[in-house]
């Protein structure tokens, strides 16, 4: 298994790949985007990504998340026993923790979107997977007025936060991050030149890219990947 992002879409005349991306090796891939998309609990928000696993290890796939503060405070998007999880954190006892009923670790390709409507209330949170709204389960609901500002914490992608030892192997297609309207305020999906286009994508951010993500190929519009 490897954690990949999508770095576009290309031809699939003459058995050329469908869809490209980086296979991460889960041992020190991770990618970091710097700095961005610090929100708040009163600030309505949308995470988009798709992503492909078998795995059943609890693992995050996203995440905006002050670990090393002691109040893990930020968001986190994550797997968990094969169903999808979403954080908003002011402290480990003040958050909102919501996970889908249903398990998407079964190898295909999934889109994930969580929306939240900036209230401070489980309620205000909605997963969507592949286009349609979800069942969830709330596992907290204590956020209320609690700030999840997280300062100087960078954006990461395979990787929980600065404390995880752990990079964890899947793969993510695309990431997207959309205002409360639906409105995309950053795609990171890059062109057909998966290693440029990806490399330009974070340095644009002043994000850094840490240890040696491979190519990764999808003949079947990212249903399976193989890794070149």
């Amino acid at each position: 298994m490897a954690l990949g992002l999508q770095m576009g879409l290309a031809g699939g005349a003459g058995g050329a790949p469908t869809y490209f991306g980086l296979w991460f090796d889960g041992v020190n891939d991770v990618v970091s985007f710097g700095d961005v998309y610090n929100f708040d609990y009163n600030t309505a928000y949308r995470i988009k990504f798709s992503f492909a696993t078998t795995t059943a290890v609890t693992c995050a796939f996203l995440s905006k998340h002050n670990t090393s503060s002691g109040y893990f405070r930020g968001w986190v998007m994550a797997l968990a026993a094969g169903q999808i999880r979403f954080d908003i954190i002011n402290t480990g006892t003040n958050n909102i923790s919501i996970r889908t009923n249903a398990t998407y670790n079964d190898g295909l390709a999934h889109t994930v979107e969580a929306r939240y409507t900036g209230s401070g209330l489980a309620s205000g949170v909605t997963i969507l997977v592949d286009g349609a709204e979800v069942a969830t389960t709330t596992l907290s609901d204590t956020l209320g007025t609690g700030t999840t500002l997280s300062p100087g914490v960078p954006l990461r992608v395979g990787m929980r936060g600065a404390d995880d030892t752990l990079i964890y192997s899947r793969v993510i297609r695309s990431v997207q991050v959309l205002d409360g309207s639906g409105t995309v305020l950053s795609s990171w999906l890059g062109d057909s030149n998966v290693d440029s286009g990806w490399v330009d994508k974070v340095a644009a951010y002043n994000g850094t890219v840490s240890g040696s993500p491979a190519r990764a190929v999808s003949y079947d519009g990212g249903v399976t990947w193989a890794q070149e």
